[in-house]
């Protein structure tokens, strides 16, 4: 705690000590059976997080790191959703045992049909956002259906994720 920025109150001691341990946490999330952590690794800038869930019924601990392939033109910016195919997952809050992210309307469109287009440094290319790839087949037309009878001005979408309750 007295390394964090907040408390050093000067970015360059802070940033310093980040690189030097080579990572920083951004978020902390707990649940009855989970602790989630959102991390990255040395830098304070926006860039690919990381997580860490530690199981506490099974005291096992799995460490997620994001990295990007361009060669398949496909890019997930969080967890990637195998659930119904769509964009991946990054939670910004949590309440109870639900993960919680917002999208606003028109991004969510324009990321799930449109995906993205960024310089490579030879030029522009583009990449998909979404997955694609449900678990389940039947999953994806309720998404589909969603996207397509989505406003770009309507209210934010929200993606919420429920933790898997420990079994009693």
């Amino acid at each position: 705690m007295e390394h964090r920025l907040e408390y050093v109150g000067d970015e360059e001691t802070f940033t310093s000590y980040c690189v030097k341990q080579q990572a920083y946490a951004t978020r902390f999330f707990e649940s009855d059976r989970y602790i989630f952590i959102d991390y990255r690794l040395g830098y304070l800038e926006p860039i690919l997080p990381n997580y860490l869930l530690y199981d506490k019924s099974t005291d096992s601990l799995f460490n997620y790191k994001q990295e990007l392939v361009f060669k398949n033109k496909s890019l997930h910016f969080g967890l990637y959703n195998d659930y119904d195919g769509g964009l991946p997952f990054s939670p910004a809050f949590m309440s109870g045992e639900y993960f919680i992210q917002s999208f606003s309307a028109y991004y969510f469109k324009e990321a799930y049909t449109k995906g993205r287009n960024l310089d490579n440094g030879h030029g522009t290319e583009h990449y998909e956002i979404k997955s694609n790839y449900p678990a389940r087949k039947e999953r994806k037309k309720p998404l589909d259906d969603l996207v397509k009878r989505l406003n770009p001005e309507d209210n934010p979408v929200l993606m919420i994720v429920k933790l898997k309750s420990l079994s009693k």
